[in-house]
């Protein structure tokens, strides 16, 4: 309408009708512009208007209108402040709205698109420099898929704890693909399924498909079929590459699929990753491939050995971003797998990026390390002192724990003068303020060595090293490891005074009455103790200024053994195993309850009572009591031992086993399940019980144990064979010697040292030769079944040094024999002449 006027205002002007003077200023004034529908009421609407009424010229609402027509500085900034106002205005609008409409029921929402947190994020075009083979490559960035970035977040939201809708199950139709993407992956498949005749399909095809088709039939495999989407990425890896975002993304949806979240390792899968994975690296004239770290991080825990190392040396030849974190999980399972070299480099990748070597990750990483070099390896501290000096040379500074593990390794490896002299001086670094102390770790390495040792000079210097630095009233465990020292240590002279050093060390710690419960010690002894003699630091003033501890069960399990080593008295032991069986069906005492949830005392008990033929018959009853469950009614102090005390125990102890061990079957029959507060009878337990009654030369005993052995189904240890070994031989029975080793034989057991030793109880030399002879014959039959059976060449070469080792041993007893036999001669030449 407006146009229309002014076409008949032109018409009107070029005719030569008369115009009436009170109409002239109206038809010739300038009509207003039409108005911008976006800047109606605002400011610059405003602005716009009154600058047009007032003669100025109509343009452009822009910053170039401003900057040509206004004059005026304050007109011009108030124009440009509207036009600001206006688009945040315009802004907060549309805020509003997208907010208002995500408020709405969930009926009205958008179900086919849920809100996820996408992985890649868009940058403007730029160029990036890569040196690689001393050439320095210069690349722009790949494309950037919006679509793949936010579809593929979509499809991965089940395996990215980021996404809120990861517990949702997407459906193919949010994956927005289109209709001829099943003919697309149809026609891909049509060859077959392998990688070489989908390569064939592939090349038929133009560029621009191939670009255009890619992400919706990868998309599409991954969401159908995730066992063939590696197959795809082989196939389609030609020049011009698919981007290596969505590359990334496929491989790390493969990866999460077949393995993450799995507790058992996959070889397979890994191992087809691997087996692809150098030629999708292989991007000529593009940047490198940004595989993600979660991908990486997931192969990698599920890889053996083999594959650790080829997954490494894959991902650093082909320039791959590695992070810190992810370099320091390929050292730790390099470690794992004995490829140290691999693993200081990687250490040192990770230094290269900043990495503080004082970390904690540092140190843990070195820690095992150094622990796998040690126990892993021939030569282990050697290699291990090697691994540490090149460590040092990188930068990274030992704390404590790291201190430890160098203790450690020096005492396993025989050094103990290296182990000593770190000890001596982180000691002396606890008087600095900044320095570092040692802590209840050290100590407990150092209190294990003692153990190992046996020397009393070096528990004590432990001990009193330890009360020095406040360690053993917040460490009871030191103090049972020390308390264990004690008593298997070589210095006393006999049990007796071992005892007593391990009371006196334990009353200065923990408090007495446990042992009076236990009558160990008599009720009127003091909590106090006298000075120690080779500890005497242990009981000085501030000792007796902290509060004793209650001990643990094996600590009074250490003192409980001690005693029974000491105790000579036969009628005491038995006493003293009765009371404790008493507080155990009670109930009423927590402590003593703890001792019965292992075997340690039950045996300590059984070995002292078959020292002597007059409590051997107790023996059984202690077997039971381990088979019944707690609590139970009070025994009568005479149960389970022979009626007729005062008869010749020498003629009636066979009669009295084999009836007790008859009341034994039943009762474990009816108990088969022991509770779990109360430990069944191990197989150690079973060996005493063998030994005392081989030691009594009771064969009919021992062969009934053995038989109650096979029906609990108890496997016979090393140990129980040597027991046969050495118990038939001092009875010199040599056919059960023979029967025993070739039981020994079949169970897979070797011949060691106290085999040996066992055989030459025989006092008679054809019948070591006899047992020996066997013990070579059976040695070389065992090494022609292992070759017949073709087993392995590393179990084939194990198995064999055993074999050697065997022969070894029975070499030893033959130049045993024949020194016997040279000695023997001599005397009767010299009673000759």
């Amino acid at each position: 309408m407006y146009f229309r006027s002014l076409h008949k205002l032109g018409r009107l002007s070029d005719t030569d009708l008369p115009i009436l003077p009170f109409l002239a200023p109206r038809l010739l004034t300038q009509w207003p512009p039409i108005p911008n529908p976006r800047l109606l009421g605002t400011r610059a609407h405003q602005i716009t208007t009154n600058a047009t009424l007032s003669g100025q010229p109509q343009k452009k609402e822009s910053l170039r209108y401003a900057r040509e027509q206004f004059v005026d500085k304050d007109a011009k900034s108030a124009y440009l402040k509207s036009l600001r106002e206006d688009k945040a205005r315009a802004y907060s609008r549309r805020w509003r709205e997208k907010q208002r409409k995500a408020r709405r029921p969930e009926e009205k929402a958008d179900k086919t698109r849920p809100r996820v947190t996408t992985k890649w994020l868009y940058l403007r075009p730029t160029r990036v420099s890569v040196a690689k083979d001393g050439r320095l490559f210069t690349f722009g960035l790949e494309p950037f898929w919006r679509k793949w970035n936010k579809r593929f977040a979509l499809l991965d939201a089940k395996y990215d704890p980021r996404n809120t809708a990861r517990s949702e199950p997407v459906r193919l139709r949010q994956l927005q693909l289109r209709q001829q993407t099943e003919s697309w992956v149809e026609e891909l498949l049509a060859g077959g399924l392998d990688a070489k005749s989908m390569a064939h399909v592939w090349a038929q095809w133009d560029v621009k498909d191939q670009t255009d088709r890619w992400p919706d039939i990868m998309l599409w495999t991954l969401f159908h079929s995730p066992e063939t989407a590696l197959e795809i990425l082989e196939a389609t890896h030609v020049y011009p590459y698919p981007p290596g975002q969505a590359v990334s993304d496929s491989l790390q949806y493969i990866a999460s699929h077949f393995l993450q979240g799995k507790k058992d390792s996959n070889p397979t899968i890994v191992g087809n990753v691997l087996r692809v994975l150098p030629k999708l690296l292989d991007r000529q004239n593009t940047p490198p491939l940004n595989i993600s770290q979660k991908t990486i991080y997931t192969l990698l825990r599920h890889s053996d050995a083999k594959q650790v190392k080829q997954l490494y040396h894959s991902l650093t030849d082909s320039d791959v971003p590695l992070h810190e974190n992810t370099l320091l999980q390929f050292a730790h399972h390099l470690a794992a797998h004995s490829s140290f070299r691999r693993t200081m480099h990687a250490l040192q990748t990770a230094l290269d990026l900043g990495i503080d070597p004082s970390s904690d990750r540092i140190q843990s990483v070195c820690v095992f390390l150094l622990r796998q070099a040690a126990t892993r390896s021939e030569g282990g501290y050697v290699l291990s002192s090697r691994l540490l000096s090149q460590l040092l040379e990188m930068g990274i500074q030992p704390n404590v724990v790291l201190y430890n593990v160098i203790i450690l390794n020096a005492f396993e490896g025989n050094d103990p003068e290296t182990a000593w002299r770190i000890f001596d001086m982180l000691k002396g670094n606890g008087s600095k303020e900044d320095g570092i102390r040692t802590d209840a770790y050290t100590y407990s390495i150092l209190a294990n060595h003692a153990k190992r040792s046996g020397d009393r000079s070096t528990i004590d210097y432990v001990l009193r090293s330890a009360h020095e630095e406040g360690i053993l009233p917040k460490s009871p465990h030191i103090l049972t490891d020390l308390l264990d020292a004690i008593a298997t240590s070589s210095a006393s002279s006999d049990a007796a005074s071992t005892f007593s050093a391990c009371l006196a060390t334990y009353r200065a710690y923990f408090s007495i009455q446990p042992l009076k419960d236990l009558t160990l010690v008599p009720p009127s002894t003091p909590q106090q103790q006298p000075p120690l003699r080779l500890s005497s630091s242990v009981t000085g003033k501030n000792n007796r200024d902290q509060p004793l501890l209650e001990p643990g069960a094996p600590t009074l399990g250490i003192m409980v053994s001690a005693f029974l080593k000491a105790c000579e008295d036969p009628g005491r032991v038995q006493a003293l195993y009765l009371h404790y069986r008493r507080l155990l069906t009670e109930g009423r005492h927590p402590l003593v309850s703890a001792l019965a949830r292992s075997d340690h005392v039950a045996n300590a008990f059984l070995m002292a009572l078959g020292r002597s033929a007059k409590t051997l018959p107790l023996c059984p009853r202690v077997i039971e009591d381990m088979l019944t469950p707690l609590p139970a009614a009070p025994r009568t102090p005479g149960a389970g031992v022979d009626a007729d005390a005062n008869a010749d125990l020498e003629n009636k102890n066979q009669t009295t086993a084999n009836e007790n061990f008859t009341t034994t079957s039943a009762s474990s029959s009816s108990s088969s399940h022991p509770p779990s507060h109360h430990a069944p009878p191990t197989t150690q337990t079973w060996t005493i019980l063998l030994h005392a009654y081989l030691t009594h030369a009771q064969p009919r005993a021992a062969a009934k144990v053995r038989q109650l052995m096979t029906q609990r189904a108890i496997v016979p240890s090393q140990v129980t064979y040597n027991t046969l070994v050495a118990g038939y031989a001092g009875m010199q029975d040599t056919r059960r010697v023979v029967e025993a080793l070739r039981e020994m034989r079949a169970r897979g057991c070797d011949v060691d040292g106290w085999t040996v030793a066992g055989i030459r109880k025989l006092r008679h030399l054809g019948d070591r030769e006899e047992v020996v002879r066997w013990v070579g014959e059976g040695a070389g039959e065992r090494e022609r079944e292992r070759e017949v059976e073709g087993e392995g060449k590393g179990q084939g070469r194990m198995k064999a040094g055993r074999v050697e080792r065997g022969r070894s041993v029975d070499q030893d007893v033959r130049e045993d024999m024949k020194r016997e036999r040279e000695e023997g001669e001599r005397v009767t030449a010299a009673l000759v002449g």
